[in-house]
């Protein structure tokens, strides 16, 4: 297997940075800390003033969590965990008392997260982080955690804090690996395209799931005498088989060094290709049909206001599910059902797309031969959900980069957006070429200095070329980029 050469290399930190182990003393002590806390807010309740009840229910409540958020991919924030599933009676019986949780919910989770398991550092770790970093490697760390403060912590108290360029939590984030968000979240904080990544974690159902989903150039797992009952090969049905095998498996962070190499080649100057999503990489012909058939007869809203609201969403002003709401009641609806049946309208509607033919493959070859893919994308969706549509078309793992506007808070045709593309992917303009449909869209890109491509054009937009089948590409695009030609046509 070729291995691109690696610019940035992201840890899992429990199991991976520190091994763990199962100390039932110390987790006895953390409750007891816990059992002070909540007695000095003074929300104990008397019947868990024993320890071991204490730690029973908070482990129990835990336990219930995970098997809630594990097959969603989903990490509430502490506060949420802690109210709703840890103390979730107490909204009802104590409301003062499930209010004052949700000051000290991340104090409590942290207390868990740390203390529940024995950590200690692998001894190799400084060493290899400073030689990662003096070849010019950034790093980076994604970790699934249930609390703010249990890595920012730790990394502190090994002396490690201040080597990493990227830190993504899930509790912050609000997504667990293996969502293949989560890389590529950090791979663009740290600038770095996903081919140029390298991951290594512990466990085949998080880290080298979630590394294979988002593209990353290579996974090593790393073995460990801890073992987590959560881990297993077994892989959902639409995922291939191949990505749940790691690039290889070592004892050691040591040898990690051995897949950096400061003696590669200069990388060459690469191409990249930025699309569109909605209206190239899918569609949603049916859009209209599930919005006749939700309002069956009423007045539609004003398109000023519509667009006014979609603007907030897609800059990241306004979350998704606020967005859907606000837009059905701009119909004029205002029961809570029917605002509900409105929602879930939208999201039906969303997800009611279709593919053109030979997109997956056509990606693909692209990919192999060498070109840096981007989307850029106007969207209200998360990052989590527009993954979720490419890899339903089974294309979510060839990205090199994703720009959503509710990321960054700029829509196409703002430069900004363009800009930001072609920095992940470290290329000029000039070496880069837009596939898009919309007029203002595709002239925004010209704007910059992008050779443009109209697939299936709306009426009136202009590009250098237009072509109506997916396939075309693997054609024109090495026509284009070997004439150098720039413009734009009808």
């Amino acid at each position: 297997m070729t291995i691109d050469p690696i610019k940035a290399v992201l840890f899992d930190v429990g199991g991976t940075l520190d091994i763990q182990q199962v100390d039932p003393a110390q987790a006895f002590q953390a409750t007891e800390s816990i059992q002070a806390l909540l007695r000095e807010a003074k929300i104990l309740p008397p019947e868990l003033e024993v320890t071991d009840l204490l730690y029973q229910h908070i482990k129990s409540g835990i336990q219930s969590y995970r098997r809630w958020s594990l097959p969603r991919q989903i990490e509430l924030t502490p506060t949420e965990i802690w109210q709703q599933f840890v103390f979730p009676d107490w909204e009802t019986q104590d409301p003062v008392a499930w209010s004052c949780l949700g000051d000290l919910s991340d104090q409590l989770a942290t207390w868990v997260d740390r203390y529940y398991v024995r950590r200690q550092m692998r001894p190799e770790v400084p060493e290899v982080l400073k030689t990662l970093s003096e070849q010019g490697i950034r790093l980076g760390i994604i970790s699934n955690t249930l609390s703010w403060g249990q890595v920012p912590a730790d990394l502190q108290s090994y002396g490690i804090e201040q080597s990493f360029g990227a830190i993504v939590l899930s509790s912050r984030y609000g997504r667990r690996k293996p969502d293949p968000a989560l890389f590529h979240h950090a791979a663009r904080l740290l600038g770095v395209p996903t081919r140029h990544c390298l991951y290594v974690g512990d466990m085949i159902s998080r880290d080298v799931l979630g590394s294979r989903r988002a593209g990353l150039g290579a996974v090593l797992k790393i073995q460990h005498d801890y073992t987590q009952p959560s881990d297993s090969s077994e892989l959902p049905e639409q995922v291939p088989a191949c990505f749940g095998h790691p690039d290889g498996v070592i004892g050691s962070l040591r040898e990690v060094l051995d897949w950096v190499s400061s003696d590669l080649p200069p990388i060459e100057p690469a191409y990249g290709i930025l699309f569109d999503a909605d209206g190239v990489l899918y569609s949603r012909p049916r859009k209209g049909q599930h919005e006749a058939a939700f309002l069956q007869a009423g007045e539609m809203p004003p398109p000023q206001q519509v667009l006014a609201l979609e603007e907030l969403a897609q800059r990241g002003q306004i979350s998704l599910l606020e967005y859907r709401r606000r837009k059905v009641m701009l119909y004029g609806i205002d029961h809570e059902e029917r605002i509900q049946s409105g929602i879930e309208m939208m999201k039906q509607a969303s997800e009611d797309i279709i593919y053109p033919e030979g997109i997956a493959a056509t990606l693909a070859t692209l990919r192999q031969q060498g070109y840096r893919l981007a989307v850029v994308s106007n969207t209200s969706l998360t990052l989590s959900d527009k993954l979720a549509y490419f890899e339903r078309g089974g294309f979510g793992h060839v990205w090199d980069s994703i720009i959503l506007s509710t990321e960054i808070g700029h829509r196409k045709p703002k430069p900004e957006i363009y800009e930001a593309a072609l920095q992940h992917l470290g290329i000029p303009a000039q070496r880069a070429i837009f596939v898009g449909h919309d007029a203002k869209e595709l002239a925004g890109a010209e704007a910059v200095g992008i050779t443009t491509i109209g697939f299936r054009p709306d009426p009136g937009a202009k590009a250098l070329m237009a072509l109506d089948d997916f396939p075309e590409l693997l054609k024109v695009i090495p026509q284009m980029l070997a004439g150098g030609g720039s413009g734009a046509k009808s």
